[in-house]
């Protein structure tokens, strides 16, 4: 927000210019401060802004992506990251194979067994990761869910 403008064309001797003050957001103090901007074009500051926040939407939609890819499964199936897999295993026991954790920390899998039947669905890891200490976990129940969160290198129940 830019306050009223000052100019010093009346004045002998100086240069004619402008000086905005603008409000910023000080991240260090967590409060609103004011900022003196010489000789600043006010389109140019808003263009930048808008840059800016179109810049932090676009990655608060890239974060809030996870979980997106939602695939349903009847057979054995080796996941992607950021899958929520719904598993079918009405027919026989299925078992999913989780994405290495390497590389992807902060990445999350959710599976979720949507049958009724006794049939299990085994949760897997590869390259010998653990989930919480363990090479594999197994859902038994309808509507049982595990979603599980990388870490860097193995994979936390969340």
């Amino acid at each position: 927000m830019a306050a009223d403008k000052i100019t010093y064309a009346d004045k002998v001797g100086v240069t004619p210019k402008e000086t905005h003050i603008n409000q910023v957001w000080d991240d260090d103090m967590n409060e609103i401060k004011l900022k003196l901007n010489n000789n600043a074009d006010l389109l140019d500051v808003v263009e930048q802004e808008t840059d800016i926040n179109t810049l932090d939407i676009l990655d608060l939609q890239t974060n809030s992506a996870q979980n997106d890819n939602v695939v349903t499964k009847i057979a054995n199936y080796t996941a992607i990251a950021n899958d929520y897999v719904l598993v079918n295993a009405t027919s026989l026991a299925i078992t999913i194979t989780l994405p290495t954790a390497i590389g992807i920390a902060g990445r999350r899998e959710n599976v979720t067994k949507t049958d009724t039947t006794s049939n299990k669905v085994t949760i897997n890891t590869s390259l010998s990761q653990t989930i919480n200490g363990s090479l594999t976990i197994v859902i038994t129940g309808q509507y049982d869910n595990v979603t599980l969160i990388s870490d860097g290198a193995n994979w936390v129940i969340n």
